[in-house]
């Protein structure tokens, strides 16, 4: 058990029928809801921001937005900063979605 979750930490690879079932109960709901173009834009705005920097950077502002989100993130809530980002406030979503971009920058 322990070589096994050494290889896939995550248990990204593992596709039982629980989680097969509970994905395709979340892409459905996820489909009569539809794309929620707020976060597609906060996520533009995020490549932008990160666009201008390299990977470098990108990682350590990542680890930053990781460190600040273990104390938690409310989608709903505003008013986030980060000291990286002068002058400028965060919706819980927002903030969110330069986390998750930062993330997939900094792993490929």
């Amino acid at each position: 058990m322990l070589e096994s979750i050494e290889k896939d930490p995550f248990d990204v690879n593992n596709i039982s029928p629980e989680k097969a079932k509970a994905t395709e109960k979340f892409l459905k709901s996820q489909k009569e809801i539809g794309t929620n173009m707020a976060i597609v834009m906060y996520m533009v705005d995020a490549l932008t921001f990160f666009e201008s920097m390299d990977k470098e950077e990108i990682k350590k502002s990542h680890l930053r937005l990781h460190f600040l989100g273990t104390q938690g993130f409310s989608s709903g809530e505003k008013g986030y900063k980060l000291n990286s980002i002068s002058g400028k406030e965060f919706s819980g979503y927002h903030i969110l979605a330069f986390y998750y971009v930062s993330w997939k920058i900094a792993v490929t």
